[in-house]
């Protein structure tokens, strides 16, 4: 098997991918059903791949939920590669360039994060000061003075608006 081949394209999944797909997705919603059929199809083809790691770590779950479990053993054939020496050796320079990136590196990550965050919270603040600037802009008309008697014949219309025909039959408004 060629998990490299150009011309179709191989999805890995970890862990807590699976996990976030079972909880997201659960196959037995019949919503769900074509996402599952999708991702089995992919399996069938050899294009969808976990490794034992992962099998092992879901497989030691103790937990009430068992479907992951029994669908990686359904489909563990074509799904799960096994892991040796050669995969680990390959897989180091991958492992210290993402390291050396920051992308392990929570500290890193919670400066990107920060920046986020920042970027955000002045964007709502010069939002707010729009807002208040526009608040404070003189009105084209001044406000005139309600009268109580106008709110009264206000409520009075909305409320018969509310009302269906039966209801305004019964009920004796003013007018």
């Amino acid at each position: 098997m060629n998990l490299f081949n150009e011309e179709n394209k191989v999805y890995v999944i970890d862990t807590s991918g699976l996990i976030r797909l079972d909880m997201t997705f659960k196959r037995d919603n019949p919503v769900f059903t074509a996402i599952w059929e999708e991702i089995e199809d992919l399996i069938r083809n050899d294009r969808f791949k976990t490794i034992d790691f992962v099998e092992e770590e879901v497989n030691n779950y103790e937990g009430k939920e068992t479907f992951l479990k029994n669908w990686i053993k359904k489909w563990k054939k074509h799904l799960v590669v096994e892991t040796d020496t050669a995969s680990i050796n390959e897989s180091i320079p991958i492992t210290n360039d993402e390291y050396n990136s920051g992308f392990f590196d929570a500290k890193k990550q919670a400066e990107g994060n920060k920046a986020k965050l920042e970027a955000k919270i002045l964007m709502v603040l010069q939002q707010i000061e729009e807002g208040i600037a526009q608040d404070n802009q003189p009105d084209d008309e001044p406000p005139r003075p309600i009268r109580s008697e106008e709110i009264k014949e206000r409520i009075a219309a909305i409320n018969r608006e509310n009302l269906s025909k039966e209801e305004q039959k019964s009920v004796k408004m003013p007018t």
